[in-house]
């Protein structure tokens, strides 16, 4: 759900994950059960502001804020 709401995610890449978080793009997917690159991830996120809102606005269509569905 935060994700939809615009705010970057940083998980792992398993299960559906990846069909949802585009890479360095909407978030940050790391390499599964890698905790130092799941740190990675959060402090790539955290460090630039710029960066951190231009991932949570690459999440567009997923809007689904409000209980309403925007994607395709």
């Amino acid at each position: 759900m935060a994700h939809a709401c615009g705010t970057p995610v940083v998980a792992f890449r398993t299960g559906g994950l990846p069909d949802i978080v585009e890479h360095q793009r909407t978030g940050y997917l790391a390499q599964p059960f890698h905790t130092q690159d799941l740190a990675a991830g959060i402090s790539w996120v955290l460090e630039d502001p710029q960066r951190r809102a231009a991932l949570g606005s690459g999440a567009g269509g997923w809007n689904v804020c409000g209980g309403l569905w925007a994607g395709d």
